[in-house]
């Protein structure tokens, strides 16, 4: 791949044409829907790495325009959140701590749930020994007595499709980064939502295809261009990608009237090139 030739093109076009050989027609799926091998360990790497601040904020975005807060639920809990195209879990594993809530990742590569487990044990042993360093400096007589639950216990994993998401009674479904890659986006829009339990929220956070194609330029980045798959995952997602208003018509026509649109906080350029979408099941 020549960078040059990438990161002189005009438009996204252009750049699958240089990428792909291919021709874009409006949305275009030219990656398919499972991310595995070397991308799916180089995002991974770069999420640990850089990105680990990102998913924090990430979380405390959703929380805040979903008005996920365990003390507005008469459980104390704010029960059942899936995330839908999890990856390797680097977002999952904040949703779980900062909430509370049961999350469940599913992720149709296996490869991805693999990291994500793994990322998970990680993290679990840094919490015990966390735990163990505080309770060392305490008193003998604050030291608590009797079994204490596991860290992330609230969390799980499991391989699986979009299409074929089972249960009806979820409080949240979170999907970041992941629909520009379903091929059938309406039917993954559809899912999803009837998994939802009434008053539950489903929560979608994703680029716009329609975003100025010199700022997806500067996205791309430096650790991106450290693995070329990277940077033509990138450009291939990005070909995939619906804009605000694609995603409006999606959702209008499957009878999903109460949702809101709005461009998305975080990190630079995030309000340029990506976009939010909050719907709620009545």
């Amino acid at each position: 791949m020549d960078r040059i030739k990438v990161e002189n093109s005009t438009s996204l076009e252009e750049a699958v044409r240089e990428v792909f050989g291919l021709e874009m027609n409006g949305r275009t799926n030219v990656i398919g829907e499972e991310m595995n091998g070397e991308v799916a360990s180089a995002y991974d790497t770069i999420g640990k790495e850089v990105r680990q601040e990102t998913y924090a904020q990430i979380v405390e975005y959703f929380r805040t325009q979903t008005d996920c807060y365990a003390f507005r639920h008469k459980s104390n809990t704010v029960g059942t959140i899936v995330e839908v195209g999890c990856g390797s879990g680097l977002l999952s594993i904040p949703l779980a701590e900062q909430t509370g809530g049961r999350v469940i990742g599913v992720d149709i590569s296996l490869g991805m749930i693999r990291l994500a487990e793994e990322n998970k044990q990680s993290r679990v042993r840094e919490l015990q020994e966390e735990r163990q360093l505080f309770q060392e400096k305490l008193p003998e007589y604050c030291k608590t007595v009797g079994k204490k639950s596991e860290p992330l216990d609230n969390l799980s994993f499991y391989q699986g499709s979009v299409y074929e998401l089972e249960m009806k009674d979820a409080n949240y479904i979170l999907c970041r980064n992941a629909l520009h890659r379903f091929s059938d986006v309406s039917l993954a829009l559809k899912v999803m939502y009837n998994s939802l339990g009434r008053g539950g929220k489903m929560y979608i956070r994703d680029l716009r295809r329609d975003a100025p194609w010199d700022v997806v330029v500067k996205r791309i980045g430096e650790a991106r261009w450290k693995s070329e798959a990277l940077v033509r995952d990138y450009i291939g997602a990005m070909a995939g990608m619906l804009t605000r208003e694609e995603l409006a018509l999606e959702l209008d026509a499957l009878g999903i009237n109460d949702y809101t649109i709005r461009s998305a906080q975080g990190r630079e350029f995030a309000q340029e090139v990506e976009y939010t979408c909050v719907v709620k099941k009545r």
